[in-house]
């Protein structure tokens, strides 16, 4: 045990990382628990993390660039120079893929990026505060950052180790003037880049003001050897990154469109100063102190965090001012940017208090970065430098420097908890593994389309079948990415809604052949629960089952596979035959109950044994009892799609509608479809047609009673009129004398009993346009209730009068007849109105 203690004092680095892997494994859980079975993180971001290191495997495998890939948005493929590419994080899961697997190496990888992050900012605390103890404490500050936690979906970000040894390095090279500290302050430079190209655009902030600081503070440090080794930095990272940076290079000042974005002033991309004090992890705390306004904002920085660095900044300051000030300035600028261009507090932004972000934001550097919220994982560098400075003020005796340190971490990581750390399953449907078997190198499409959550998963699966994908998902993807969905409006409806056919979308196999062209041969209609709020609804699985109208190649409880060239005989079959090339595969849903004035509907599937070779109509008709025709509409089998161009095993939707007339004699029919050219009829179903609701008798009750005719068509009984202050209710009690063979509208005017003009009108069809005149039966009764707005009106007396007219030609029927109409008038005068 002796050997053991005095081994573990003489190797502190080594005590340190594996501290650090240790609490690492204890505060990530259940990310161990669940190491080959599960990726870390939440969202769908991970999945295309995980396909960056699968595809860059693939085009190693390929001797091709793993900027361009053919996998995603098949046939044109895409570029992908500006895609999040976190080359450390790659290599290291294709180093431990024998080993572990993929996923379990994509686990350990994440893991790593954790452990290293606290054991980096050890080493630099450890040599800018002197203690050991103090250091540790701040490399957990730096490791478990609440900001860093709630981004494991983004690996790529929140991989800041390397950042932190060229900050150290960069460090001695101003303090201690050796060459080696210049190689590996380059080395880390370089290494940051191949975590993630951005932060080595973030590398640049502390840099930059660690140096002009050190120049305008530190003037005895300084000579043209000094600034000639930081200037060799530069140098020798230029070169290392020359080649990965080319293409990047290339492709900008090619004119690519692809764009990087700023923020805006009312994006939720900026942090909120109320979120750094208000726990909002999935934390014990959150419930009791954070508002639900703040709980995307994860930038808490810890109670017990803030106070060692606040108390350690005051320590340092009257101390080792040259060595804190520089971390200060990082922090301050750090936490600036992140705020945004403006301020926000509590959710709301206040364009009026203007932040230095707004200055900065355009500059390609800043610009870069997209979101301002970023920054947040820089200001963990300086935060943990300033806990470490606070530790050291706080144990200066030996009695305090044995509970000081394991105090304060404690604190920090119950301030910093976060459990349990998301993780998504990988369960998927087992027909991936046997389409990866499949010889032929054909595409997918996948639905439902969307380029956000789906698209994500669709890559995941794709590590597993192995085929291109028409669509994908990557950063800052160029304009005209979508050039081939956009080719055809079954594809491009889909791009817009993800999830709902379009009911014009008639001819099915020509929107399937587009595909098929393109070499696409397989549909997947997924409802996997992976896919989360974008998996369909039972409506919309349904109503892509029928859409395609064919037997399924593969079908589980969260897929169905179906072909872009459906086969008679393989893929459908007649369910009724009509002639010797074409027939009927399926019949959607029929109203066998309707209304007299309703319309009546029927979807026809059609299909092909062998190419008609020539235009094809189809009689849909309603029989009556008697077995005569009532109505018949004579079309062609598909309206978007004629028959002479369909080859064999086409599948295309007819759609026939009848207006079912409103005087139709109530019973029950027949519907029956028939081929023009043969003369076939089959009947499709049955059809009962009720009568409408109609009344024969006026009411009891009638405000006013007239009794007056317009022309020989309609009577008015009476009607009800209730005045407001800013409308009038009216009720017009009509009878019908005969049918009527014209739809006619209603006028109601409002006079000025002074001068005739009027002063409100309305014109309509009965019951609000959805009751004409031609519906109306011989002797029935209508009342029609409605509302004469005369907001407008100034108040005074008013007459009221009604009319009637042709639409077409504006004629008015005649009113004869009855108390307020005389002969050769065109309206009737109503009783007196007061407006008050």
């Amino acid at each position: 045990m002796k050997r053991t203690w005095d081994f573990l004092k003489a190797k502190p680095n080594f005590v340190a990382l594996l501290g650090y892997a240790v609490v690492t494994a204890l505060m990530t859980l259940p990310v161990a628990t669940r190491l080959t079975t599960h990726l870390v993180g939440w969202g769908n971001d991970p999945y295309v993390h995980y396909w960056n290191t699968w595809w860059v495997e693939e085009a190693l495998s390929r001797g091709v660039s793993p900027y361009y890939t053919d996998m995603l948005f098949h046939p044109n493929g895409a570029s992908l120079v500006y895609h999040n590419f976190a080359w450390l994080n790659i290599a290291g899961g294709l180093a431990l893929k024998p080993f572990i697997g993929p996923v379990g190496a994509y686990n350990v990888v994440f893991l790593a990026n954790i452990t290293l992050c606290g054991f980096a900012m050890y080493h630099l605390v450890t040599y800018v505060v002197g203690q050991r103890a103090a250091a540790f404490v701040a490399g957990l500050v730096h490791a478990f950052w609440p900001y860093r936690l709630h981004h494991s979906a983004h690996p790529n970000l929140i991989s800041t180790q390397w950042m932190v040894w060229f900050l150290l390095f960069l460090t001695k090279v101003v303090r201690e003037q050796k060459r080696r500290h210049v190689l590996l302050a380059a080395l880390f430079l370089t290494l940051t880049a191949f975590a993630r190209l951005q932060l080595l655009i973030m590398a640049m902030f502390p840099a930059a003001i660690y140096v002009l600081y050190s120049f305008l503070a530190e003037r005895h440090l300084w000579s043209w050897e000094t600034a000639g080794r930081v200037a060799m930095i530069g140098v020798l990272t230029g070169v290392a990154l020359a080649y990965p940076v080319y293409p990047l290079i290339r492709e900008r000042f090619a004119g690519s469109d692809s764009q990087a974005l700023i923020i805006d002033e009312d994006a939720y991309d900026q942090s909120d100063v109320l979120a750094y004090v208000m726990p909002n992890l999935p934390h014990p705390l959150r419930d009791y102190y954070a508002p639900d306004i703040l709980r995307t904002q994860i930038v808490f920085a810890g109670y017990a965090t803030l106070a060692l660095a606040i108390y350690g900044t005051f320590f340092a300051l009257r101390r080792v001012r040259s060595d804190v000030t520089p971390w200060l300035l990082i922090g301050g600028f750090s936490f600036l940017m992140a705020l945004g261009p403006s301020l926000r507090f509590r959710g709301k932004v206040y364009p009026g208090i203007p932040l230095p972000y707004r200055l900065l934001g355009w500059s390609f550097p800043v610009r870069i970065m997209r979101s301002p919220h970023r920054f947040n994982i820089l200001l963990a560098i300086p935060i943990a430098v300033l806990v470490g400075f606070g530790i050291r003020a706080i144990r200066p005796s030996p009695k305090r420097r044995s509970w000081v340190a394991p105090a304060a971490a404690g604190l920090i990581l119950f301030e910093f908890l976060r459990v349990p750390m998301p993780t998504l399953a990988l369960d998927h449907s087992s027909y991936y593994e046997r389409l990866s078997a499949a010889p032929e190198d054909s595409a997918v499409l996948d639905l439902p389309m969307g380029f956000s959550g789906p698209a994500k998963f669709y890559m995941y699966l794709q590590t597993i079948h192995r085929k291109p994908i028409v669509q994908g998902k990557m950063a800052r993807p160029p304009q005209d990415i979508n050039t081939f969905i956009d080719g055809d409006r079954f594809t491009e409806h889909l791009r817009a809604t993800g999830k709902t056919i379009d009911d014009d979308l008639t001819a099915v196999s020509k929107h399937l052949a587009y595909l098929a062209d393109a070499g696409v041969r397989y549909v997947i209609l997924h409802r996997d629960p992976q896919l989360e709020e974008a998996v369909p609804s039972e409506g919309d699985w349904a109503d892509w089952k029928a859409w395609l109208r064919m037997r399924p190649w593969y079908e589980d409880q969260r897929v169905a596979v179906y072909p872009t060239r459906p086969q008679y005989g393989r893929d459908f079959e007649f369910a009724v035959g009509l002639g010797e090339d074409v027939g009927i595969i399926g019949v959607g849903e029929i109203d066998d109950v309707t209304t007299q004035g309703e319309s009546l509907g029927l979807d026809l599937w059609w299909g092909s044994r062998r190419a008609p070779l020539r235009d094809l109509e189809a009689r849909v008709s309603l029989i009556g009892e008697d077995g005569t025709p009532v109505m018949s509409k004579v079309a062609p089998l598909c309206e978007d799609w004629p028959s002479s161009e369909w080859p064999s095993g086409a599948i295309a939707i007819g759609r026939y509608r009848f207006h079912l007339g409103p005087h139709l004699a109530p019973g029950h029919y027949e519907l029956t479809v028939e081929l023009t050219d043969t003369g076939r009829s089959i009947s499709i179903g049955q059809v009962e047609v009720q009568a409408l609701p109609r009344v024969f008798d006026p009411p009891e009750q009638m405000g006013h009673r007239v009794s007056t005719r317009f022309g020989d068509l309609i009577s008015l009984l009476g009607y009800d009129l209730t005045p407001e202050s800013d409308n009038m209710r009216v009720t017009l009690h009509w009878r019908a004398l005969r049918r009527m063979e014209n739809s006619y509208k209603v006028f109601v005017h409002v006079l000025d009993p002074n001068t005739g003009v009027v002063v409100a009108q309305k014109d309509f069809v009965p019951r609000d346009w959805s009751y004409p005149t031609t519906w109306w039966e011989a002797g029935e009764v209508v009342s029609d209730a409605f509302v004469v707005s005369v907001e407008e009106v100034p108040p005074g007396d008013y007459r009221l009068v009604v009319g009637i007219y042709h639409p077409d030609s504006g004629k008015r029927l005649p009113v004869t007849g009855g108390q307020g109409g005389e002969e050769g008038q065109d309206r009737l005068m109503l009783r007196s109105v007061s407006i008050q």
